[in-house]
């Protein structure tokens, strides 16, 4: 795989895509370049499948938070495959679920409030350092966790 790009740069292993509600779905542009010869075939998944060896296409992200896989695998005559893959996570970066809305009204009153926490004594269904419920914390923030980068060939 000589070139594998979104939007036109070097292609990351993750991005995250901020959508607002009532917003049309972000479109992204994915350009591949494989050299190889008359045996190699390039598949693009989970959709379109089976595309040329040079190529691009716009695919629409969906508009409900989530995430999105897109891997090219080159496969050649004699059998060896390479992938490479891309995350596009959409999030709402103002989400309305009354369930987070509940929690971010519950940290803001016990800040204020002088009497004692309503949180369970065993520390269960809070994230420390975030003052929300649930709400999630990366570990090394800036940098993706060996779960979330994608398989690569060198």
């Amino acid at each position: 795989i000589a070139r594998f790009q979104v939007n036109g740069e070097n292609a990351q292993p993750k991005y995250l895509i901020p959508v607002d509600q009532g917003q049309p779905a972000p479109v992204v542009e994915l350009a591949w370049d494989v050299l190889g010869g008359s045996g190699t075939v390039a598949e693009l998944s989970p959709s379109p499948g089976t595309v040329p060896l040079e190529g691009s296409v716009a695919i629409p992200l969906g508009q409900q938070p989530g995430n999105t896989v897109l891997s090219l695998t080159v496969s050649n005559s004699a059998g060896e495959t390479v992938t490479r893959s891309v995350t596009f996570e959409v999030f709402d970066p103002t989400p309305t679920d009354p369930v987070e809305a509940a929690a971010a009204a519950i940290a803001a009153a016990t800040a204020q409030a002088t009497a004692p926490s309503i949180a369970p004594e065993n520390g269960e269904g809070t994230v420390p350092g975030t003052g929300g419920i649930g709400t999630p914390s990366p570990s090394v923030p800036g940098r993706l966790s060996p779960t979330e980068v994608p398989p690569q060939f060198d």
